[in-house]
């Protein structure tokens, strides 16, 4: 999980000195990575991330894949 985290989010060239956000901003991260890793799109992770933060209809659509049907 570490060489996901460090290729997608450069997770190892963060500055956050503090230790409380340096894990709320690790918690949001892996988070994140597992909704990346839940879409069933042929793309990288990396790409997927790239791909959100391009355009809000493909992020929302990584978001809706992370909710569970009630």
């Amino acid at each position: 999980m570490h060489h996901c985290l460090d290729v997608s989010f450069n997770e190892d060239r963060r500055r956050i000195r503090n230790e409380n956000g340096a894990q709320n901003f690790a918690l949001v991260t892996r988070y994140a990575l597992s909704l990346l890793k839940r879409d069933p799109t042929k793309m990288s992770v990396a790409m997927k991330r790239r791909a959100a933060a391009w355009g809000d209809t493909y992020a929302l659509e990584v978001l809706s894949h992370g909710m569970t049907q009630v």
